[in-house]
């Protein structure tokens, strides 16, 4: 079977796309810019075919007709937001959806169209007017149909799902007064599940109107609170006046800024609730929940001190400087410490990561404030390295991922290509991939001399090479700390990227995560802070490390720990991976 997925580039239709595939059918992409949909697209549709499609151009079913060549579905999944240019809510929602239904029906083609939960006649927004007036000329054209209304969508890489996360993390929630309708939200990986199995319904008898929730109907305010990190105190929430939020949004319309559309202030007064909910039913199992972690119980003592943090900061800085101290004390056999410098080193910019999600200490200041410290004392910048790695939680597995130069293209891999895979940080070539984050960068410098940061930075390092110098009494020296990150540092640093990420077989998700059982060996030279729970660190990034193995026991979705970091390592080095 082969299905079009006009949209296949977008939020909802790539995942239909990835999901298709993965049953073995033959995708095509349509998109309004083919060459650049592999951005977004997984690594295993690159292949796929793609058609260049423009709806606002296709409001006859003669337009149509090339576009359906040797097509037996067709998933429509297009929707616009706000108007642009000759992009109208009417061309792309309503003129163009209808002409492919009758397109479909001469055809003898599958539709499985994507709407809105929650239509209803009489509304003054043309993007929801527009909506039902798609549906209803799909209704009428005699085709073999589907019209699938999924409730609010969550998941990685949506513009309005980044957006809700964003607002559930602000110190209050705004809720419009007259924002009384409940909403069940679902996730967008199995609502593109479902719409795969229905594509495979060949009689739409029965599933000619699919709605589809997450089955944990909500209020607006609810949905905001569950969406909040566990590591952050429960936000009050603040009513607006209903007239003020319409005006934001008509505002908000005028700029194209944000999600919240008048579109979205009119669905929140009514319930956005399926009747009857067939998700369950698609998938052949109960949905997964949407939201931020549970709120565990955190260990002893952890609401009154920062305790934690503070040792993990001591736990990796105290040996760094220990060895930097002891260099100039040992002659000749200073050039055996790189190793161990540049192990430090890397366990250093763990202890950055959890202050870059602002969960390693209570307090979001002292955690932004200790990161930074902890930069100068790597050679970090701590900005930077935030934007790249909340960068990598976005697009972990596909192209663009900043990190991804540690685990993308081992796929298929000779054992002797993966041998060089990994021995090539100790060569000094994972540099250029670490000069984007690095304080000498001339952009980073200038921002630091900017903030005031570059006299922290000067005084952390010239202690450091008095240190490692011995006074100025051994000025070979001043190298090491350098040379040890950007040797064996980025060494171990792809060596833990590799076993997280890297896929384990020509049949692995590009995009996979692990999360391993602890191994005394791989604490010491490959994670702290509970970095082997990585699968949970990637669902929950706001959650606190130390409390990742109670998280684990809790949810019991996920699977089973695999076995300890450096085994996953040599898996996959025993085969082409």
């Amino acid at each position: 079977m082969t299905t079009l997925v006009l949209g296949g580039a977008g939020f909802i239709g790539r995942h239909v796309a990835a999901a298709l595939a993965k049953r073995g059918q033959s995708v095509v992409i349509g998109s309004r810019h083919p060459a650049r949909a592999s951005r977004r697209l997984p690594t295993r549709l690159h292949g796929c075919e793609r058609r260049e499609v423009h709806l606002e151009r296709l409001g006859s079913p003669d337009g149509w007709k090339p576009l359906l060549r040797g097509v037996d579905t067709v998933v429509n999944a297009v929707g616009i937001l706000r108007e642009r240019g000759a992009e109208t809510y009417e061309r792309v929602h309503h003129h163009a959806p209808a002409a492919l239904a009758a397109a479909c029906a001469r055809g003898a083609i599958r539709l499985v169209h994507v709407s809105v939960l929650g239509l209803h006649a009489g509304t003054l927004s043309g993007f929801l007017s527009s909506k039902l007036a798609g549906e209803r000329a799909i209704a009428t054209c005699g085709s073999n149909y589907s019209i699938v209304r999924p409730s609010l969508l969550d998941g990685e890489g949506g513009y309005g799902a980044a957006w809700f996360r964003r607002v559930a993390r602000w110190p209050v929630h705004l809720l419009p007064a007259d924002a009384r309708g409940r909403i069940d939200a679902l996730d967008v990986g199995e609502l593109g599940e479902a719409i795969a199995v229905l594509c495979e319904k060949r009689d739409a008898r029965g599933w000619q109107e699919v709605e589809l929730g997450g089955g944990a109907p909500c209020s607006f305010g609810e949905y905001l609170a569950a969406l909040r990190p566990a590591a952050l105190r429960p936000a009050p929430r603040i009513t607006v006046p209903a007239w003020l939020a319409r005006l934001a949004s008509h505002l908000f319309d005028w700029v194209h800024f944000s999600p919240l559309s008048f579109g979205h202030i009119e669905l929140m007064r009514h319930d956005n609730v399926p009747h009857p909910n067939r998700l369950s039913e698609l998938l052949g199992r109960e949905p997964a929940r949407i939201g931020s972690a549970p709120r565990l119980p955190a260990p002893a003592g952890s609401e009154l001190s920062d305790a934690y943090g503070w040792r993990a900061v001591l736990r990796n800085v105290i040996p760094f400087f220990v060895l930097l101290l002891a260099a100039p004390h040992l002659d000749s056999w200073s050039w055996a410490l790189p190793p161990l410098i540049g192990l430090f080193a890397y366990r250093i910019t763990i202890v950055m990561h959890d202050c870059i999600h602002r969960s390693l200490f209570r307090s979001p200041p002292l955690n932004e404030r200790v990161g930074k410290l902890l930069g100068c004392v790597t050679g970090i910048d701590f900005a930077s390295f935030s934007r790249q790695h909340l960068l990598h939680h976005r697009l972990y597995g596909r192209p663009g991922d900043p990190q991804g130069f540690h685990y993308l293209g081992l796929k298929g891999a000779t054992r002797a290509a993966f041998a060089w895979h990994l021995l090539r940080p100790l060569l000094g070539f994972n540099l250029r991939h670490a000069l984007a984050e690095s304080i000498l960068r001339p952009r980073n410098l200038a921002a630091a001399a900017r903030s005031g940061e570059i006299f922290a930075l000067a005084a952390i390092q010239l202690a450091i090479l008095a240190i490692v110098t011995g006074g100025g009494a051994h000025l070979g020296l001043a190298a090491l700390p350098f040379a040890s990150a950007a040797t064996f540092g980025l060494f171990f640093s792809q060596l833990r990227g590799i076993a997280e990420h890297a896929a384990a077989g020509d049949d692995a998700e590009v995009a996979n995560v692990r999360s391993h059982a602890p191994h005394w060996l791989d604490r010491v030279l490959l994670y702290d802070l509970n970095f082997n729970y990585h699968k949970e660190h990637h669902l929950y990034p706001h959650y606190s490390s130390r409390d990742l193995a109670a998280l684990h026991g809790h949810l019991a979705e996920l699977p089973q720990l695999e076995p300890g970091m450096f085994h996953t390592l040599k898996a996959l080095s025993s085969h082409r991976v």
